[in-house]
C-alpha cells in the first residue's frame, strides 16, 4: 500500500520540479526583491534538481517492500523542503 503512495507522492515531486524549472523566472521575477533575483533563480534551480533527484530516489524506494526505507525517504523530503522554504523567506 505505501508503495504506491511513495510512487504518487514522486510522481508530485516530479511535477514540482517540472513547475519550477519551467516557471523559475517568473517566480524570481514575483517573489524575490529586484536586487535579490539573480540568487533566487539560483537557489530555485538547485531545489528544482534536488527534487528531481528526490523523486527519482523515491521511485526506486517503492520497488523495496521495506517501510523504514520509506519512512527515512520521506523524512528527507520533509526536511528539504523545510530548507527550501526557509530560504526563499530570507530572500
Amino acid at each position: 500500500m505505501y508503495q504506491i503512495i511513495l510512487i504518487i507522492f514522486s510522481f508530485l515531486l516530479f511535477f514540482i520540479s517540472y513547475y519550477l524549472r519551467k516557471n523559475s523566472k517568473q517566480l524570481a521575477i514575483i517573489l524575490a526583491l529586484p536586487d535579490h533575483q539573480e540568487e533566487f533563480y539560483k537557489t530555485i534551480h538547485l531545489f528544482t534538481f534536488i527534487y528531481f533527484l528526490l523523486a527519482v530516489l523515491g521511485i526506486l524506494c517503492s520497488f523495496f517492500a521495506q517501510t523504514i526505507l520509506a519512512i527515512l525517504f520521506i523524512l528527507i523530503v520533509l526536511v528539504i523542503s523545510t530548507i527550501f522554504s526557509l530560504l526563499l523567506t530570507k530572500k
